[in-house]
């Protein structure tokens, strides 16, 4: 189900790959003792471009013992699965992730990498923070915006998202929305389908199902839904059509989810969707929106 992709990059030789290394860890690669690691942290990175901008990025004004550790887990074997990505690759994205402070922004990285489309809305960030209540401490709305601006910057500072002409956008590349999904998968159990066509037979097995807290199944043509998705930890369901169409949704398709929080529907005609969780009695929807045209 879904689709792979092949990622073709180009690497750098080792002294530029130094040059760029040294300019996005700043003055710290200076140290004495600290070097040392730096060099043989590039090194590992093979001169991949995408690798050298986001690691010493993620290490930049860290101290000597967190740098170690960086390396050691480049020296770790990283099996990633996923055809044409290197796994040094993988392993250098996955750390950037990782050093990223704080539980907030790192879900909001996970949330843009489910979104599949190649623009991403901030208002749709915002829209799923507030609805999974990521947003802690914030009360109005102004504050929850002034939050995702926030954490938006942190993220293309850390260029895991890459501005676009417009404010309200923003993009991420490819190979990071990879790991993105990988990680969610990995961390949230989450379930993100692209451009496929799912039958009720091809859903996950029940015991899948149960562990899954978020779902983002995007430009579909057409999906039978099963008459009951048994989710109790569901929190997220995000449901994008290829083009503005109607869908059947069972009347009971939501009720075996017990903590969902946030629903989006988006290319679908809104006179259907807004009657469904009427018919769901065992469900409170938190958080609903229906686009029925892509942002």
């Amino acid at each position: 189900m879904g689709t792979q992709k092949d990622f073709l990059v180009q690497h750098l030789k080792e002294d530029e790959a130094w040059i760029l290394f040294k300019n996005r860890a700043g003055n710290a690669v200076g140290n004495p003792e600290l070097q040392p690691i730096a060099i043989e942290i590039a090194k590992r990175l093979v001169g991949l471009p995408i690798a050298i901008v986001t690691v010493p990025t993620a290490l930049k004004n860290k101290s000597l013992p967190i740098w170690r550790d960086a390396l050691q887990q480049l020296k770790r074997p990283t099996p990633t699965n996923i055809r044409g990505m290197d796994s040094k690759v993988y392993s250098s994205l996955e750390l950037s992730y990782e050093h990223l402070e704080g539980d907030e922004v790192k879900s909001i990285f996970l949330l843009s990498g489910m979104i599949q489309t190649n623009y991403i809305g901030i208002a749709d960030s915002l829209f799923y923070g507030m609805g999974l209540g990521l947003f802690q401490g914030t009360i109005t709305l102004e504050e929850a915006k002034n939050r995702i601006d926030a954490l938006v910057d942190n993220l293309k500072a850390s260029n895991l998202l890459l501005e676009t002409r417009y404010n309200a956008v923003v993009r991420m590349r490819d190979v990071i929305q990879t790991v993105a999904v990988k990680v969610a998968t990995k961390e949230h159990h989450a379930l993100t389908l692209l451009r496929a066509t799912v039958r009720e037979e091809e859903w996950p097995r029940m015991d899948e199902l149960r562990k899954i807290t978020w779902v983002s199944l995007d430009e579909f043509d057409c999906v039978e839904l099963p008459e009951m998705l048994v989710c109790p930890k569901l929190e997220l369901f995000v449901y994008s059509l290829k083009t503005n169409s109607a869908l059947e949704i069972p009347n009971t398709f939501f009720e075996g989810m017990k903590q969902f929080k946030v629903l989006d529907f988006t290319n679908m005609h809104s006179a259907l969707v807004t009657s469904v969780p009427c018919k769901s009695s065992n469900i409170v929807f938190g958080w609903m929106q229906v686009k029925e045209t892509l942002l």
